[in-house]
């Protein structure tokens, strides 16, 4: 199977120790020895064998986590190390030669050691930094800025950071990406994007076949030359597999194959423009295409037909609209089966008068929380890789930066009387009092170290009603409308993501999301960092590959989204989560918080009180204290007419809140028949001192911290032997007692 997921970082596992010389060479030096290196005869088959062994993953049967932990190891090649050593080999004439295994890993084993030795040639700049600050004392330590606001600091988690796409995204996107395009595509490269997709996937199948053969053979020598062949295809092969004229397949694979080695000779230092990236195929002498690493073919895939487009001068501007609106259409379309197209507007814009005075791309107005998302097509450009302070800030600025100063002009309007909202069919959309503004910005590329840049570089602002932004790439957006399929799951999650924003550290949101679905994303008031590594992430990563590669497997990760299954709170959870209710969505977000036992608690309780109105016909409450005292809820179980209902656990939950000297509480009253909710309030304001509630609180039984479920009308008491009263024809003792 090909690895079908992003790269490890090893800029953050945060367990590794790098291994530091005596004397770090140069990095120009150690990169001199790599392409000397490289230029070995057959050096090809060692590129193949690296591919094998760190870009595929093996299982039987079903996929699981664990099958994926492997491919995070830290001696692993990652992929803009492979890529690397490709581009150095087309520097030279290549030899497909067959070699022994013991020449393959000897060869092997001297490019990892470089390649250990030139990750710690680019940790230098940190290892002075550190250094430098040793000597400092702890008045200067506070005054100094982060290293990470430094270029030459910046490469290393650029180079070496994970990626943030898995390769079937780069198929799927890029599909949608050029749909507009297709009639340039045929016209000059001689076949459509879905042609590209299914060769795309027609490789993939090949190479998966052919290697699984090479794995399951008997010999205990593996003979790793004849790896090249499973590497390999050939038009005819993709032809009978797609079912396209085997024309249009070699014409989408020329596209993407490099000139004849020796070529490539401007890639000289780590930063400039590689061949092996832009086009990944290497065309042998035996008319075979040699694909040594499907994930760049599918990345480049994604990424260089713009650039085709855009040096033809007479289809530049086309290409360029084209590209911007993929990126709001694609955000738009899956956000709004998350929210649902009545609170979703796209290409919103607002107007003080005849004005124009801001724009929102996305707009999501659900209950009492809106959501702002503002998408740019720009990328880290090659200059700024080379560690260019100034570029990487410029590239920033126009990537991220300019984004979220638009969404936050458009956040601050949602308060404004004076200023009116139209959609894009200039319909007027009307703006409830909103209580929460998220405000998004999306990338329309894979961008190197983005979280690293967003915590330096931006500048932005929050209130009590505006967060801190959540800046993330298309293909994050992808993922988390994969799984987070409701708007209060989605709503839950963005909320903590930016409410924690300053406490986590990682380089991928995918790993972050990952974790939360794993453990639910929760940091208390007491832990100051939590670091957050990439392979967080296996469950996500295989629940992934199951969904959209037809994979065997679970295609849903063990955690929150199953902690809820087959329960009263899970069935209340699904009555509510997509109901644009104020108070039923900030309930929602307190049980998501919950532990498991809290749940249970819960849970238990919901079902004790429904059962007891449906048998006597009478009221049953309860109210919890959560979350050190900071929040609560009272929960009634009646039969009442609804303003009655509602009147009753109002004047309940103020009490009970005063009592508890809480921040916040919930109230909700369900139904005796199946527990599920009927009616609900949230009550947030400061604590004040009221004198009738105090007294009240001081003569309640109940006063206190101290809450347990109350029963306004008790039941009669039945002895262990008599018949049950919920009529299920047991005894008491075996049925409820």
């Amino acid at each position: 199977m090909t690895r079908n997921k992003r790269r490890h970082s090893r800029a953050t596992a945060p367990t590794k120790k790098i291994p530091i010389a005596k004397k770090i060479r140069e990095e120009n030096e150690i990169l001199e020895d790599l392409r000397l290196l490289c230029r070995t005869d057959e050096y090809i088959h060692v590129l193949c064998y690296l591919s094998f062994k760190d870009n595929f993953i093996i299982f039987r049967d079903h996929l699981r986590p664990e099958d994926i932990t492997t491919s995070y190891g830290h001696d692993r090649t990652i992929r803009t190390e492979l890529a690397t050593l490709i581009g150095l080999s087309l520097q030279s004439p290549i030899s497909f030669d067959e070699i022994s295994d013991e020449a393959i890993l000897s060869l092997a084993s001297t490019t990892l050691k470089l390649l250990s030795e030139f990750h710690q040639s680019f940790n230098k700049p940190m290892l002075q930094f550190l250094e430098n600050q040793s000597q400092s004392s702890i008045r200067d330590m506070k005054n100094i800025a982060s290293p990470f606001s430094r270029g030459d600091m910046l490469r290393e988690p650029i180079f070496y950071g994970g990626e943030s796409a898995y390769n079937f995204q780069y198929l799927d996107l890029a599909a949608l990406r050029y749909s507009s395009d297709d009639t340039w595509l045929y016209q000059s490269k001689g076949f459509r994007t879905q042609d590209a997709r299914h060769i795309l996937e027609a490789i993939s199948k090949i190479q998966s076949r052919k290697l699984t053969r090479f794995t399951n053979t008997s010999s205990s020598a593996k003979d790793f030359a004849k790896l090249y062949g499973c590497f390999s295809v050939r038009t005819e092969e993709l032809s009978q597999i797609t079912k396209l004229p085997a024309s249009i397949c070699e014409a989408m694979l020329l596209s993407f194959t490099c000139p004849p080695p020796p070529t490539n000779q401007e890639f000289v230092t780590i930063s400039d423009f590689n061949l092996a990236n832009a086009f990944p195929i290497i065309k042998t002498s035996n008319n075979e295409f040699l694909i040594i690493q499907h994930y760049n073919l599918c990345e480049s895939f994604y990424d260089s037909p713009f650039y085709w487009m855009a040096a033809d001068a007479s289809y530049k501007n086309i290409a360029f609209r084209n590209r911007g609106t993929f990126t709001e259409d694609f955000v738009f379309s899956r956000l709004s089966k998350v929210f649902g197209i009545d609170y979703t507007f796209q290409n919103v814009n607002i107007y003080r008068g005849l004005d124009r005075y801001a724009e929102a791309d996305i707009l999501i107005v659900f209950g009492d929380r809106a959501i702002i998302v503002q998408c740019k097509s720009k990328k880290l450009t090659l200059e700024a890789r080379k560690g260019n302070d100034l570029q990487i800030k410029n590239d920033f600025a126009k990537a991220v930066q300019d984004s979220y100063d638009q969404g936050f002009r458009c956040a601050t309007s949602i308060d404004d009387s004076n200023l009116k909202f139209l959609d894009k069919n200039q319909k007027t959309i009307s703006m409830p009092n909103i209580k929460e503004i998220y405000i998004i910005c999306v990338v329309s590329d894979h961008y190197p170290a983005l979280l690293f840049q967003v915590k330096e570089f931006l500048s932005s602002n929050s209130s009590a009603k505006i967060f801190p932004p959540l800046v993330c790439d298309v293909f994050m957006i992808d993922i988390m409308s994969e799984f987070l399929h409701s708007p209060l799951r989605m709503l839950s999650y963005i909320n903590r993501r930016v409410h924690f924003h300053d406490k986590i550290l990682s380089t991928n949101e995918i790993a972050i999301l990952g974790y939360h679905l794993k453990q639910n994303l929760w940091i208390n008031s007491r832990t100051d960092l939590v670091v957050i590594s990439d392979d967080m992430s296996t469950d996500l990563d295989a629940a992934m590959t199951v969904r959209r590669q037809r994979a065997t497997g679970n295609a849903t990760p063990d955690g929150i989204l199953l902690k809820f299954e087959g329960t009263l709170i899970g069935k209340i959870l699904k009555s509510i989560e997509d109901r644009p209710d104020a108070a039923l969505l900030d309930f929602g977000f307190m049980i998501l918080r919950l532990s498991s036992n809290a749940v249970e608690d819960l849970d238990i309780r919901l079902q004790k009180i429904a059962k007891d109105t449906r048998v006597d016909g009478h009221h049953h409450d309860f109210s919890v204290l959560y979350s050190e005292g900071k929040t609560g809820i009272t929960v009634h179980c009646n039969n009442y007419q609804d303003d009655t209902a509602m009147d009753r656990l109002s004047a309940h939950s103020a009490f009970r809140k005063y009592a508890s000297r809480a921040e916040s509480w919930f109230g909700l009253v369900v139904r005796p028949l199946d527990g599920l909710p009927r009616l609900g309030l949230t009550l947030i304001y400061p604590w004040q001192y009221d004198a009738a509630l105090d007294k009240a609180a001081k003569t309640s039984p109940l006063r206190g911290n101290k809450f347990t479920a109350k029963k306004v009308h008790p039941q009669p008491k039945y002895g262990r032997n008599s018949p049950c009263n919920c009529g299920s024809g047991k005894k008491y003792q075996y049925c409820c007692l």
